[in-house]
């Protein structure tokens, strides 16, 4: 399986751990960006705002560009097959990027 595939694959499972008013998958497939958007009411609060975006380059390298979860995103997509040098952590300065084992840029 590809690495478009593994991550289009388990955004969908993640999406669906939400009830469906509070976890929206959007997937924009000329870029390939897969989003998690939560849109609800909490009590009298609107909650609304990505907690998941993940790019697949045209490379095939796998850009974690936003984790507001506590779900091990990168580790889980490595048990999937991805490499770890084809994951970079967009979310983090290229300086500490380059402290982890996964790729830099």
């Amino acid at each position: 399986m590809d690495n478009l595939a593994i991550v289009s694959d388990y955004m969908k499972e993640v999406a669906a751990y939400a009830p469906e008013e509070q976890g929206q998958l959007i997937h924009d497939p000329q870029k390939q960006h897969f989003l998690i958007y939560s849109i609800h009411w909490d009590e009298d609060r609107r909650q609304y705002g990505c907690y998941l975006h993940i790019e697949v380059k045209k490379d095939g390298k796998v850009w974690i560009q936003h984790d507001g979860t506590d779900l091990a995103v990168a580790d889980e997509l490595v048990k999937r097959g991805i490499p770890r040098d084809q994951i970079v952590l967009g979310f983090r300065s290229p300086f500490y990027r380059k402290m982890s084992d996964f790729a830099v840029a």
